[in-house]
């Protein structure tokens, strides 16, 4: 990993004046490296080298593409903190936080170019369009609450498991071409990415900013509705109510947390069993270990 953390550092270098000042800032945006890890983790089991140069190439890309759409998500939720920092738009302004941005999804595509492998490159390129395809879905379902479990899961398959579908299929890639294994391996991812995003729709809407060490509350004020008002709404059969403190006291007391967390438990479930595909390995259990991991983080 420190390997891939040098890799991300190389790719985005710049001397010219401004991005010199804000590149510095990236690795505040460094957390879980869940991407990375996933991608590792999806080569090894599969057979291939993960300290080989193309496991490192391709996972330092796949987080730059993901820091990037952190950078923007920002933006767009006009949050002021970030892994307890204060976001690059709250410090530099929205432009310079968009511009840099860019400046990460244009080095991601740069360097995995480096490995000659157009097929990384088309898969990437979708993935990312699938990733922006989720979230104007989002954008377009501002303030309807209205919103069906059927589409929401539509939206984070898109915004989320996407990019993770293209971790676990290319990481394994690297090792193997047998469809049936990179088949479950992107069973497995999107279905992780599901359960991970369920997880973070209750942090926002369930805990303060102090304990989840970003701006929380963002989707209920920005008219974002999520699975557990859905679930909320559903069994009570009433319309949420507006105000951050009234949705979450609605959303309290009719199970629409809980409701949520088994949900998301649900999916854990479906992405280990998608592993079945495999044989025993170190690696395998690890990527268990992953699934279960992401409904029970505090941030």
């Amino acid at each position: 990993m420190d390997r891939v953390r040098q890799e991300m550092d190389h790719a985005i270098q710049s001397d010219q004046p401004g991005l010199r000042e804000l590149i510095p800032s990236v690795a505040h945006f460094r957390g879980k490296m869940l991407r990375p890890a996933l991608t590792l983790t999806c080569a090894e089991v599969c057979g291939a080298d993960p300290k080989s140069d193309a496991a490192r190439v391709l996972s330092a890309t796949v987080e730059l593409i993901h820091i990037s759409t952190l950078v923007h998500d920002d933006v767009l939720d006009e949050a002021d903190l970030r892994r307890n920092t204060p976001t690059i738009n709250a410090l530099q302004g929205n432009e310079a936080a968009v511009i840099l941005g860019d400046w990460l999804i244009a080095s991601s595509f740069r360097l995995i170019a480096s490995l000659g492998r157009p097929d990384f490159d088309l898969a990437l390129g979708e993935a990312t369009r699938r990733v922006c395809a989720g979230e104007i879905h989002q954008l377009v379902k501002r303030g309807d609450d209205g919103l069906s479990v059927e589409e929401y899961l539509d939206i984070i398959s898109g915004k989320t498991g996407a990019l993770l579908v293209a971790c676990a299929q290319l990481g394994g890639s690297l090792g193997t071409t047998d469809t049936g294994v990179l088949q479950g391996l992107g069973n497995f991812a999107n279905h992780l990415g599901i359960a991970f995003q369920i997880r973070d729709d209750i942090l926002d809407a369930d805990s303060s900013s102090e304990n989840i060490g970003k701006s929380a509350g963002r989707d209920a004020a920005l008219g974002k509705l999520t699975l557990p008002g859905i679930l909320a709404r559903d069994i009570s059969g009433s319309d949420l109510p507006l105000g951050d403190e009234k949705r979450r006291d609605f959303i309290l007391q009719n199970d629409g947390f809980q409701k949520a967390h088994e949900f998301a438990c649900d999916h854990v479930e479906k992405a280990i069993r998608a592993l079945d595909v495999l044989e025993d390995h170190p690696a395998r259990d690890r990527l268990i270990q992953f699934a279960n991991q992401s409904v029970l983080r505090k941030a």
